[in-house]
């Protein structure tokens, strides 16, 4: 399996395919050098069996495995039988002759390597993590410029708090509950916008766990009693689809049926569901009329959003 082309690739697609790899009780080939300790880190916490081929160790290294049974390290040159059984290897020697021997092995064994600094050889590569466990969050730049994907990473930490993990467990404690009792999607998604942004999400953040879990239940019989009938009337002031606020461009792609003044940009409708029906009035219309045509084709729950041209 050999890695697909970062640069030839840029333009057209993917470089690599996004996923998250389980290894919780499977064997990783860590092959021990420089870049050795922070991968043998981050594949312990994944709960991955560790099989590490070093010459030598420093003593920090030492230190972590140390009495750590889910690590067996092997002293001996790198060989073929050190892949039999591995789900993934990673080379971290920093050593050319190394890289080529490793790859060719991995290659053979049908085993998936990752040379560290060296995307070209690689069937996979590692991105920059953010870790809100169980909220994980991905970067990466295809192996191009991995110091950008440390970057992103570094703003990403300003904007999703250390205690964010914890609004996915209050998540998971009430899908079935949302499930049942919030039947469109209207409901659900406004359910979990205010989860988010709302008390319930604060409460979650500080720690205080029974009381947001508390917040969420009431939030839920609160909003399993919209309907989503109600027009949602939206003052829109550019043709620009980013100026708007994140609650008007989530109503515009959310919407059944837009009814739309003269002035709202093509940008801003091209927001809309492809299936959305579409309706254009005149400014300061009632829509009345309108809205009547509609009844005979609009379904219960259906959600109707108005936008209103206030750029003139």
């Amino acid at each position: 399996m050999n890695a697909v082309s970062p640069q030839s690739e840029a333009d057209s697609g993917l470089a690599y395919l996004p996923v998250f790899f389980g290894m919780h009780g499977r064997t990783a080939l860590l092959i021990g050098g420089a870049a050795a300790l922070p991968k043998l880190t981050l594949l312990r916490r994944a709960g991955a069996r560790v099989r590490l081929v070093a010459q030598q160790t420093d003593d920090s290294m030492t230190d972590v495995i140390a009495g750590d049974r889910m690590v067996v390290r092997i002293s001996a040159p790198l060989a073929a039988h050190h892949f039999d059984a591995a789900a993934m290897a990673i080379d971290a020697s920093g050593d050319e002759a190394m890289n080529r021997l490793s790859v060719s092995l991995a290659r053979a064994a049908g085993v998936p390597i990752n040379v560290v600094d060296r995307p070209a050889l690689c069937d996979f590569i590692l991105p920059a993590i953010l870790d809100r466990s169980p909220v994980v969050v991905a970067i990466s730049t295809g192996g191009l410029a991995p110091a950008v994907s440390r970057l992103i990473r570094q703003r990403l930490e300003t904007a999703i708090p250390a205690g964010f993990g914890r609004i996915a467990v209050i998540a998971a404690d009430v899908r079935r509950m949302v499930r049942e009792r919030l039947r469109s999607a209207w409901q659900r998604a406004n359910f979990w916008e205010e989860l988010l942004d709302g008390p319930a999400g604060q409460l979650a953040l500080a720690g205080r766990m029974d009381g947001a879990l508390a917040a969420v239940q009431a939030m839920i019989e609160r909003s399993a009693q919209d309907d989503g009938e109600a027009i949602r009337m939206l003052d829109i002031n550019s043709e620009d689809p980013d100026l708007l606020t994140v609650r008007a461009a989530r109503l515009i792609r959310m919407a059944d049926i837009i009814i739309f003044e003269p002035g709202i940009g093509a940008a801003i409708l091209e927001l809309a569901r492809r299936d959305a029906t579409m309706v254009g009035v005149h400014a300061g219309s009632d829509g009345s009329l309108s809205l009547r045509s509609l009844e005979k084709r609009r379904r219960p729950g259906q959600v109707t959003v108005w936008l209103r041209s206030c750029s003139r």
